[in-house]
């Protein structure tokens, strides 16, 4: 039960995004914060946390499963993020049309998200947690674009539609993950966390940090002091 309530709430973070794209436009101190913090957070979680618990899960079994299960994880957001155009839109049509694309990409992202959250979570509560929050913050800046072309569009139902999807897909993938928990061996728990880890890794590397060398400031430094004095604490309780 943990697991679909967690799930449910990292998608709030794309409301929170949403509300702030409505109200304040599109505030860059925010999303630098909220894109710095969830890059420590992972690289810290990845480290001290979900790396040692892989390797946990698979030591009775060949050490090239844990590198097939990163392997898998980044390939699947690498095929994702080639079906969201990363080219400038022009106008408020290719807009709307870039934003039902992205739109749709995340819902499938997170939905498989949502499974390892839930995965995370149902081995360790205090992990999944963290690695919720890092998940949830990192929905922030995407709901600021998404809430920005939703202000655009405000009389397209099929938009909001998609971005209802959106909000409730990491739900739902936790809503998958709990239907067959009961099937689920310590070999696949290991390997879902491998993916988990290959996941976690492209963001890293080929989302967060783009994003954060681009534009570095102030409010960047606090989001990663922020990030470490949280997961410090975490780690000592």
């Amino acid at each position: 039960m943990n697991g679909l309530v967690i799930t449910f709430l990292i998608g709030l973070f794309f409301v929170v995004g949403i509300i702030i794209a409505w109200f304040n436009k599109e505030n860059k101190n925010i999303v630098n914060f909220s894109i710095s913090m969830s890059f420590i957070v992972l690289i810290i979680l990845i480290i001290f946390h979900i790396f040692p618990e892989a390797i946990h899960h698979l030591e009775d079994v060949s050490f090239i499963f844990l590198i097939i299960g990163i392997l898998i994880g980044i390939g699947m957001l690498m095929l994702i993020d080639k079906l969201i155009p990363h080219h400038t839109p022009n106008g408020h049509n290719h807009l709307k049309h870039l934003g039902i694309l992205t739109s749709i990409s995340l819902i499938i992202h997170n939905i498989i998200e949502g499974i390892c959250v839930y995965s995370v979570v149902d081995n360790n509560l205090g992990m999944g947690l963290s690695y919720a929050f890092a998940v949830g913050l990192h929905n922030i800046p995407f709901g600021i674009k998404l809430g920005l072309i939703l202000s655009i569009n405000k009389k397209s139902y099929g938009i909001w539609i998609i971005n209802i999807l959106l909000i409730i897909s990491t739900f739902i993938g936790g809503l998958l993950m709990h239907s067959v928990a009961n099937y689920i061996t310590d070999f696949s728990l290991g390997l879902i966390l491998a993916i988990t880890i290959g996941m976690i890794l492209y963001l890293i590397i080929f989302e967060l940090y783009p994003s954060l060398k681009k534009g570095f400031n102030k409010y960047s430094l606090f989001g990663i002091i922020i990030g470490i004095i949280i997961m410090l604490v975490g780690l000592v309780i």
